[in-house]
């Protein structure tokens, strides 16, 4: 638990908005907040949800300067001032600063986070202004004026997030425990530590941290239960389904797989009767079995209706990342397996949680079948949404890679009853690798915490070789999508037509404006992507002349795939 108290708050402080970009925004001085303001009043709208931009670009037929008022410059600087640089962490601030608690008007306009994430986190936020430890007011203009302070209650979210990690670290003790015995237990909770995609969740204001946790603990209660029978397991079950739920929406289904307690037969509700666990108990496979190609076909038959992935919100943040999607089912269901190669478990970790995974189930199968099922299902549903996301999807497996997690230990704990050697060596270089990966990770938030990372390098450099130069952009300008740069000097250009475009798209706009030598297109590029060497190779022939990739430091630590921490920045120059 101390490793994972140091890992978490290492570089906690990434990406959070204050005036360190105010050197980028501005040609000048600074704005005043109050002029600032006038663009943040509109965020206040009440019919509109949390995550809903109030003004969103229709689609158009050409590119469109954004900020050519006053009224559009200031609209992208407050976003650099309240923004984080993870594109939906903005999204609970925004909903709890539109309820009025003392006036019982507590609906947070925001869906697909749970009020077991929203409310805590308003409280948290709550104590900490009653007690002094930073300042809680309704005046938007003055977190404008400081942002810094706006600041705090992203660190607040996020250490709500990260705490349920301690809890996690238990429930994977246990989880191994109650499979191949206290060594499992052990070595499952420091792989839980060390997991690339929980260091990264870790360090995001989001729930899907907690809300896997609480799976993993569905899945223990899941495992007392189906063992002892007794109603008050199988109430803890169902109440921390429900919590899971109450965290996440995604988690909305993870209840439907328990209902293995239709299993129990006389004799084992004549043993509860006795308060004696049931040493009799019926075999359990078929019902794993029937429950794995049910919950496939269910959602075979979701994912046929409805061929086309959609987000919750059309103009959330996450809507607005790069996407493509394949226009088949068979495309789709390539391309989102594909994804799983880029999420980050660490490669032992799959490797041989796969196969523990099938040992578990063959000879434990009471104790590993929830937490089997719900991983069959996770990853299906991870394959299937999967198809033209952008790296930062692989957030998503969180509970799966946990799972793959729970069954490497094991695997490596009944390897060293037969070799301990052999069980030593596996273990070692499990662990090495989950830290070699998780050490990028931790880079990255490190870098964007100290102003050090891409975004910041490719502002420094923007600001010196082309400081009034007008930029196209593939995206709306935000701190996570865009460096900062001088918007009330600088024409910034978006020449992506709509929400729906693929950045690389509008990057081919571009490249084909410059090469038939138009007036008007500006010189000079500026996107984020994951892979820049592919971004730029899908563009086509070049059409200009200089090329600046500001990647990840330090080079030899392995990528960040799924982190918006020092995300690569690309800038082509004409």
């Amino acid at each position: 638990m101390l490793l994972y108290a140091v890992l978490t708050c290492y570089g906690i402080g990434w990406g959070l908005p204050s005036h360190a970009d105010d050197r980028y925004l501005f040609a000048g001085e600074p704005w005043p907040a109050e002029r600032l303001a006038e663009a943040a009043a509109a965020r206040l709208d009440p019919a509109l949800g949390a995550d809903v931009d109030v003004d969103p670009l229709a689609a158009r037929a050409e590119p469109v300067v954004l900020n050519a008022t006053t009224t559009g410059v200031a609209e992208i600087v407050r976003r650099y001032r309240l923004f984080t640089r993870q594109p939906d962490e903005m999204i609970t601030i925004m909903a709890l600063s539109g309820m009025r608690p003392r006036a019982l008007q507590l609906d947070p306009r925001l869906y697909q986070y749970g009020g077991l994430f929203i409310y805590p986190v308003g409280a948290a936020i709550g104590a900490c202004g009653a007690l002094g430890v930073y300042p809680v007011t309704s005046d938007p203009a003055y977190y404008l004026a400081n942002p810094a302070s706006f600041g705090k209650f992203y660190i607040t979210a996020r250490a709500f997030a990260a705490a349920w990690g301690l809890v996690g670290i238990v429930v994977m003790y246990e989880l191994a425990r109650r499979i191949a015995g206290r060594g499992a237990g052990l070595l499952a909770a420091l792989l839980f530590v060390l997991l690339p995609v929980v260091t990264c969740m870790a360090h995001e204001a989001k729930p899907h941290l907690p809300g896997a946790v609480l799976m993993l603990l569905a899945c223990l209660l899941a495992m007392r239960a189906l063992d002892l029978q007794r109603n008050r397991d199988w109430l803890a079950l169902f109440v921390c389904c429900s919590a899971a739920v109450g965290m996440v929406l995604s988690a909305l289904h993870r209840a439907a797989s328990f209902r293995s307690r239709s299993g129990r037969t006389a004799s084992t509700r004549r043993a509860q009767q006795n308060e004696f666990p049931c040493t009799q108990h019926r075999d359990l496979r078929p019902i794993f079995i029937r429950a794995t190609i049910g919950g496939w076909l269910v959602a075979g038959a979701i994912y046929h209706c409805s061929p086309t992935p959609t987000s919750s919100s059309a103009s959330s943040p996450t809507a607005r990342a790069p996407q493509q999607f394949p226009g088949d089912a068979r495309s789709c269901l390539f391309a989102g397996a594909r994804r799983v190669e880029l999420t980050p478990p660490a490669q032992p970790v799959l490797l041989f949680g796969i196969t523990g995974g099938v040992w578990a189930l063959r000879h434990h199968t009471r104790v590993a079948l929830p937490l089997g099922v719900m991983a069959l299902l996770l990853a299906l549903q991870f394959v299937l949404l999967g198809a033209g996301k952008p790296d930062e999807y692989g957030r998503f497996g969180v509970f799966t890679n946990c799972a793959l997690a729970v069954s490497a230990a094991c695997f490596i704990a009944v390897t060293a009853s037969r070799s301990r050697a052999l069980a030593t060596f596996v273990g070692i270089i499990t662990v090495a690798v989950c830290a070699w990966t998780t050490a990028g990770y931790l880079a990255g938030f490190r870098a964007d915490a100290q102003r050090a990372g891409s975004r910041d390098r490719a502002a420094a450099w923007i600001a010196e070789h082309c400081p009034a130069t007008p930029v196209a952009l593939t995206a709306e300008p935000a701190p996570y999508g865009c460096p900062p740069l001088a918007f009330d000097r600088t024409a910034v250009v978006l020449y992506r037509l709509s929400a729906a475009e693929r950045p690389i798209d509008a990057a081919r706009r571009w490249n084909s404006a410059l090469r038939a030598g138009a007036a008007t297109v500006p010189p000079l590029l500026v996107t984020t992507c994951d892979d820049p060497a592919a971004f730029i190779a899908a563009m086509g022939a070049p059409a200009w002349t200089d090329t600046q990739i500001f990647a990840p430091r330090p080079p030899w630590l392995p990528p960040s795939r799924i982190s918006w921490a020092n995300k690569p920045v690309v800038v082509l120059h004409r």
